[in-house]
């Protein structure tokens, strides 16, 4: 091009042009990454986060962060949790289990009153799910005494009911294979009135759905299991309920290791934890139908009542 200043006409239309195209790529990007926090927290979510595998090339959701450091605390000590990445859900859970999208959803400050183990996980949609932040709190307050509770119902157990179950049994990720029972029991009474239909220790089994071993890359073992109903000898109550259990990612280890020279191979080789289920972890599930807490009696078969006889008697000769 001969004349000069053209040129740069030419050069200054081109760049602002390509800067208006990376603007409003960005601007769609941050439309529809607000448009998909928006189906997140209207519609119910079909996958779990925690299913949700590693997805290469998609950029990870930051680890959660706990305001309060682990160790010991003053009973109703405020916990608040945060996370870098932007428009992310966090999820967290108190009662040992790994969080999930079932699991409570953050919208405040957590109010810690007893020994507590505390983890959470936070997503966005289209991002790989962070890594488990954990941390325990030691307030000198097991909560392990818990009264006596029981279920009342008038004959019927109407759908939605909560009811409690305890561990009764191991399971670690090492062994674990999809299909294996894992014994559960049941944590209270269901009654009929006054009579106990389904007494505490009632044994109910679970069936576990995926189980995996630790992998490269620090990526920790699973497990995840499923209950779909409690029986008795005569009755049975449709639930739905399970939970998940994820061993440790020791993500600052495995940094620290990158970090060091000659030991980054030894890093990526390196494995996370086995997760593990131990006796006397509690879960709830949930009654999906109404359900008669009383078995069906037949009824005893009555033959058919023979009618009356209707035959006319022959008419007698007269005589002649």
């Amino acid at each position: 091009m001969k004349n000069p200043a053209l040129y740069l006409v030419f050069a200054a239309a081109f760049t602002l042009t390509a800067q208006n195209a990376a603007t409003m790529a960005n601007m769609q990007a941050m439309q529809q990454q607000q448009l998909n926090l928006q189906t997140a927290q209207n519609e119910p979510a079909n996958e779990d986060p925690s299913n949700i595998p590693f997805m290469a090339g998609m950029p990870w959701t930051s680890k959660p962060s706990f305001s309060v450091p682990q160790g010991k605390i003053k009973p109703g000590t405020l916990v608040r949790i945060r996370t870098r990445t932007h428009y992310a859900l966090i999820y967290y859970s108190t009662d040992g289990w790994t969080p999930t999208f079932n699991s409570k959803r953050y919208t405040g400050p957590i109010e810690i009153n007893k020994d507590t183990i505390l983890q959470a996980i936070a997503y966005v949609p289209n991002m790989n799910r962070s890594v488990v932040a954990r941390a325990v709190y030691v307030t000198g307050t097991s909560g392990a005494q818990q009264e006596d509770t029981s279920v009342n119902t008038a004959g019927v157990l109407p759908a939605g009911t909560t009811l409690r179950l305890v561990t009764d049994g191991t399971a670690s990720s090492s062994s674990a294979e999809v299909g294996d029972t894992l014994p559960l029991k049941l944590d209270e009474d269901i009654k009929n009135g006054d009579t106990v239909v389904f007494p505490k220790g009632t044994p109910v089994d679970a069936r576990i759905i995926m189980a995996d071993r630790p992998g490269f890359m620090g990526q920790p073992g699973d497990i995840q299991f499923q209950v779909d109903a409690i029986h008795d000898k005569q009755l049975t109550i449709p639930v739905a309920g399970g939970e998940t259990v994820e061993g440790v990612f020791h993500d600052k280890r495995m940094l620290t290791l990158m970090l060091i020279p000659d030991a980054a191979l030894f890093a990526m080789l390196s494995k996370g934890d086995q997760a593990a289920i131990v006796p006397g972890m509690k879960l709830n599930v949930t009654v999906t139908d109404d359900t008669a807490l009383f078995p069906e009696v037949s009824q005893p078969t009555v033959p058919p009542s023979t009618p009356p006889s209707t035959t006319t008697a022959a008419p007698q000769p007269q005589p002649s």
